[in-house]
């Protein structure tokens, strides 16, 4: 005759983690997330170097483009005084000229996405048309890249999120028969985002034979680290559309 078995007491508890496993668990994907990590931080950087390298493709792109048209490359600030506010792709102005409020990362934007201006192509806002002659021009780029407000001046920004900074070459006297200057983008001047003096940007600009690296124009941001820094050697990673040199 077989006794029958006594009452359990307390849950039945089969199939349930302790406190002392679950706490064992939660250690270990801990460690296995820590070990991950680096990996997954690397993996999205160059990822955003790649996605920017896109958008740069795009602006240089767009810059060709805006030459073949006006046959000359996007003004910086009031490098561009006297010529037509249509030849220019900026927004019209009170005198007709551009005035050095524009500078060049923000006129960069609004000469390759258009201007507001109803009376060209019946919209207001990015990618408008500018229509003179019986000829379309613009918009030279997407308006899906990212652009930024700053004091409600527009600016391209790389993935980043730092803003993607537009030079034009000024022919004139000196060993390299011109410059760059840094005043085209002095709006953030002293901030980590821009290179605030001619002297900084010349330097930034120039190989180690004293020449510059570019003569027509330069689009360049600061890259992942948010820090301008002349690289010796080819693990910078600063967004240029020039190689830098190298020994």
């Amino acid at each position: 005759m077989e006794l029958p078995l006594p009452p359990r007491r307390g849950r039945d508890r089969r199939g349930a983690f302790t406190l002392v496993e679950l706490l064992t668990i939660i250690v270990i994907l801990g460690m296995l997330i820590s070990l991950a990590m680096p990996s997954i931080v690397q993996a999205m950087k160059v990822y955003r170097i790649r996605e920017s390298r896109i958008y740069f493709d795009q602006i240089m792109g767009g810059i060709t483009l805006y030459k073949n048209d006006w046959k000359r490359i996007p003004p910086t600030g009031g490098w561009a005084s006297g010529f037509p506010d249509y030849l220019k792709g900026l927004p019209p102005s009170n005198d007709g000229a551009v005035g050095t409020n524009l500078m060049g990362a923000q006129a960069l934007v609004q000469a390759l996405l258009g201007y507001r201006d109803e009376d060209h192509d019946g919209k207001a806002g990015l990618g408008a048309r500018s229509v003179e002659r019986g000829k379309v021009y613009g918009p030279y780029v997407s308006g899906q890249l990212p652009t930024v407000s700053e004091g409600g001046k527009l600016s391209f920004h790389d993935a980043f999120g730092n803003r993607i900074l537009y030079y034009r070459f000024e022919p004139g006297s000196g060993s390299a028969g011109g410059r760059f200057l840094a005043g085209h983008n002095d709006f953030d001047a002293g901030s980590d985002n821009s290179i605030a003096t001619d002297a900084a940007l010349a330097a930034y600009l120039t190989d180690p034979n004293d020449q510059l690296y570019r003569r027509d124009y330069v689009v360049i941001s600061p890259g992942p680290d948010r820090a301008w820094k002349k690289p010796a050697d080819q693990k910078t990673d600063d967004l240029t559309n020039f190689q830098f040199w190298f020994e």
